[in-house]
């Protein structure tokens, strides 16, 4: 079973970084969680493609340095560093692009997520080949909960069919927009996913510092539960905005207590 985390998406400095797992340490009740700082990057952006997303993801030749390990709860074990690689077109030559984006994340890089539409399972295992210590977090979004019409048990299948390369499995409806998670629907996924031993189950959706009670029985039901937020750490709850990091630290301090 993987350590589960509390995670925060669109870091763009180590400053910013440093400040976050100060306040993780301090607060922290339960030894076992982990601080998830969570970069974007898409395949745009890898290759320099204009897109929306240009002047918000940091540079990628940025991210080893945010990714470096000067933080006390880097030293502690405390830290997963994680690039958020969003290809929802699903794009040719996925193994070629994700051996980059790891090569971008720097010898501190811990994890990928993949924001992707079910990736190719046979990219996704040669990629352990080459970079047997970076996880894997496999998103399921909007899409990849469409493309099977949100049947657990279709889900479950697909999952399986990775064959053991995934290491989080994050069951998001919102990707990114800031749309509020419904625990009532998403529990049976929960549930369904707790009976693979070794993965870790994470959601996310519409999550912050005011939102948090959006996970409803989730905790008391899976209490390793992992979780991840990101527009609803602006005032303006969209992702185009840098992140309030105010509202970030309370989010913080807030999700420890709740999943203590």
């Amino acid at each position: 079973m993987q350590i589960p985390y509390i995670g925060i998406t669109d870091f763009t400095s180590q400053k910013q970084v440093l400040e976050m797992s100060e306040i993780f340490l301090k607060h922290r009740l339960c030894t076992s969680r982990q601080l998830a700082v969570g970069v974007m990057m898409s395949y745009k952006t890898l290759n320099n493609i204009p897109s929306r997303w240009s002047g918000v993801f940091p540079a990628k030749e940025s991210i080893a340095e945010i990714f470096s390990g000067r933080s006390p709860a880097y030293a502690q074990g405390a830290v997963m560093n994680t690039i958020h690689y969003a290809d929802y077109e699903n794009s040719a030559d996925l193994l070629s692009q994700l051996k980059r984006v790891a090569e971008y994340g720097g010898p501190n890089l811990h994890a990928i997520q993949l924001d992707m539409t079910w990736p190719g399972p046979r990219a996704v295992y040669n990629f352990r080949k080459y970079f047997p210590k970076v996880k894997i977090i496999l998103q399921i979004g909007p899409k990849a909960f469409e493309f099977l019409g949100s049947d657990p048990r279709g889900i479950i299948s697909m999952v399986f069919s990775y064959g053991g390369c995934v290491d989080y499995v994050l069951l998001d409806k919102s990707a990114g927009k800031g749309q509020s998670l419904e625990w009532e629907g998403l529990l049976p996924f929960v549930k369904h996913l707790m009976r693979r031993v070794d993965l870790n189950v994470a959601v996310a959706g519409g999550l912050g510092p005011e939102t948090l009670h959006l996970l409803g029985e989730i905790p008391n039901v899976c209490s390793d539960i992992s979780i991840d937020a990101q527009a609803k750490l602006r005032p303006s709850g969209s992702s185009l905005d840098p992140i309030d990091w105010s509202m970030a630290g309370d989010y913080l301090k807030k999700a420890l207590q709740v999943l203590s």
